[in-house]
């Protein structure tokens, strides 16, 4: 009988043993193999890839972000703050932490039933810029709004409220023109200027814009830690700290643009005030005004609708940019030309009957029955007409042309506080190359009292009543102290002898029994000036807005401290309108010279009244 050993126990065990011993070595190779795999991975993620992960895990933890320098502060000549900052809250969202911004977007507007629209488009106006800068979507909001989103962090992941400096402007409309406000920057302005960056402020008129690099600062760079949500927990190190900008100190005289503003009480026109002796401006203002607080905050489109589109302009800066006719003030200009050339000899007299004839027409002066025989101190005192008309046809417009550009006229100050005007002075070429015709000698006879084709801005005006103030010099106003652009007064070189006459006439414009500016007198001090009256004529012959008022003048006038022009638009005249304004200026002024900084005293005063700087 034969045996199948394949059968018996023991080869079966044998069978069993070895099939064993093939998956244990089956598996140890795939423990060995899925050990080399898995320590091959761990090598490339540990070693190769390492230095990457750790950046990236690093940057998870910290967040770079720009620090925002603080504004500077803009005080007046005496230290009271003109300009300063505020804190507010501004709400932005971070795209770094949102994948889907938009939508981060609109939860925030359903969250604060805000205007779902007005934030998209404040979202899409600035998407653009790169992606690290948060984006500014509601500047200035209430503490209750901040307070309610900080609440609900969890809900607004991508959203921040932040801390901001905002503007403010303690003295509002009452200084608006002369310093400006802020906006943000364009982006022209980013892409052309290195320093900006997306949502800077930058200064749009007045100081703000002039000194706008002095005043805004530095940007800093800070390096903070966050949590998984993206939220700051603490500063890790400051790689660049934030400059804060600089503190200027202005030439201005804060009380004196708050009583300008209330004397001019709403009414359209500008007025200027200078220290004769340097062109330091101590009070520039225009009105309508407005208060640039609104550009500080959020500006609605109402409100910027309002404003552009108000027909009084309140925009604009009348003194730097408003043109208007002379008027007699212009006189002024006339009697020194005429004395300086030889026009008109000392003490001589000219009759006046009311009316004459100048070049086949005939001309009225203001006063029916004329003033008779008429020297130059009782011409300017009363404002004769008939007195300049004459001097007018003797000068010719070349003579009136060169003397009116000796004082500055025609041409822009160079004060540096925005759009400023040259004005107009009329003369033979501007006419051939404007009107292709010469200028004829009657038109000259209207110019010779501040009318016709001659328009000046206020700041000319004032420094029209500079000259005579500080002994014939021509000063260039200007509005920081250690300035580096200040430019020195010029001697027009005009004698002693022809000021003295004109200083004593203009000082019985309004002190004299005659004097067409008596409104302006301050009692126990001595004022000198000249009023006018421009003539408005309107394209409606219905309608009469009526004649602008004009004041211009110095004072105290033995030893002048300040230097004025003010145009009250459809005031009448000057006497009437714009005379009381100076008077409350210069009583507020006067009445607290003791307070004021010590470098105000007159250096040197001569014997005709004004002063003749070193």
């Amino acid at each position: 009988m034969k045996i199948d050993y394949r059968k018996l126990k023991p080869y079966r065990d044998y069978q069993r043993a070895r099939m064993l011993g093939s998956r244990l070595l089956v598996l140890r190779i795939l423990f060995i193999a899925g050990f080399l795999l898995y320590g091959s991975i761990f090598w490339y993620l540990q070693i190769v890839k390492g230095p990457e992960y750790s950046l990236l895990a690093e940057e998870n933890r910290l967040h770079r972000r720009i620090e925002q320098p603080v504004r500077g502060i803009i005080r007046d000549w005496m230290g009271e703050i003109l300009v300063t900052n505020r804190p507010a809250f501004s709400v932005f969202i971070d795209r770094e932490r949102a994948d889907d911004p938009r939508e981060q977007v609109s939860r925030l507007a359903d969250f604060l039933e805000e205007d779902a629209a007005s934030l998209e488009e404040q979202y899409e106006k600035r998407r653009k810029q790169p992606r690290f800068v948060p984006l500014r979507l509601m500047p200035d909001v209430a503490l209750a709004t901040a307070s309610r989103i900080e609440a609900h962090r969890p809900e607004l992941p991508a959203i921040d409220v932040d801390v901001e400096a905002k503007r403010y402007y303690p003295f509002g409309a009452a200084a608006a023109h002369v310093i400006g406000y802020i906006a943000e920057a364009s982006e022209a302005e980013i892409h052309s200027r290195d320093e900006l960056l997306p949502g800077d402020q930058v200064g749009r008129v007045g100081v703000e814009m002039s000194f706008d690099s002095q005043l805004r600062g530095a940007h800093g760079r800070v390096l903070e830690e966050v949590n998984a949500r993206g939220r700051p927990l603490r500063v890790v190190r400051r790689d660049q700290p934030a400059r804060e900008g600089q503190t200027l100190r202005v030439t201005l005289d804060a009380r004196m643009q708050a009583v300008l503003h209330e004397a001019f009480d709403g009414r359209a026109g500008a007025a200027v005030f200078l220290d004769p002796r340097t062109g330091a401006l101590r009070a520039l203002y225009s009105g309508p005004s407005y208060d640039p607080n609104l550009f500080a905050g959020r500006l609605s489109p109402d409100t910027w609708k309002a404003l552009s589109e108000d027909p009084l302009r309140p925009l604009q800066n009348r003194a730097l940019a408003g043109t208007y006719s002379p008027g007699s003030t212009f006189k002024v200009i006339m009697a020194v030309a005429a004395l300086q050339e030889g026009f008109l000899k000392p003490g001589e007299k000219i009759f006046c009957g009311g009316t004459a004839v100048f070049y086949g027409q005939k001309r009225h002066c203001h006063r029916r029955w004329g003033h008779g025989k008429i020297g130059l101190a009782e011409a300017l005192e009363r404002s004769c007409n008939i007195f300049f008309y004459t001097l007018g046809q003797r000068m010719g417009i070349e003579t009136i042309e060169k003397w009116s550009r000796r004082f500055g006229l025609g041409s822009t100050t160079g004060v540096g506080l925005g759009s400023e005007l040259a004005g107009l002075v009329p003369s033979n070429e501007w006419k051939m190359r404007t009107h292709g015709e010469p200028w004829y000698p009657g038109e000259t006879i209207s110019v010779a009292i501040g009318q016709g084709p001659l328009h000046i801005t206020p700041i000319q005006m004032a420094v029209e009543a500079a000259v005579i103030a500080n002994g014939g010099y021509r000063v260039h106003p200007y509005i920081l102290d250690r300035q580096s652009r200040i430019r020195p007064p010029e001697d027009l070189g005009i004698r002693p002898e022809v000021l003295a006459p004109i200083a004593k006439a203009m000082v019985s414009v309004v002190h004299g029994a005659g004097g067409t500016a008596r409104r302006a007198r301050v009692p126990g001090y001595t004022l000198a000036g000249k009023t006018g009256t421009a003539q408005v004529v309107s394209l409606d012959a219905a309608e009469n807005p009526g004649d602008h008022a004009i004041f211009i003048g110095y004072g105290p006038a033995e030893a002048p401290e300040l230097a004025w022009a003010v145009v009250v638009e459809h005031g009448g005249h000057g006497g009437e309108s714009a005379a009381p304004i100076v008077a409350k200026v210069m009583k507020s002024y006067l009445e607290r010279r003791h307070e004021l900084p010590s470098d105000h005293v007159v250096r040197i005063a001569n014997g005709a009244g004004h002063v003749a700087l070193q």
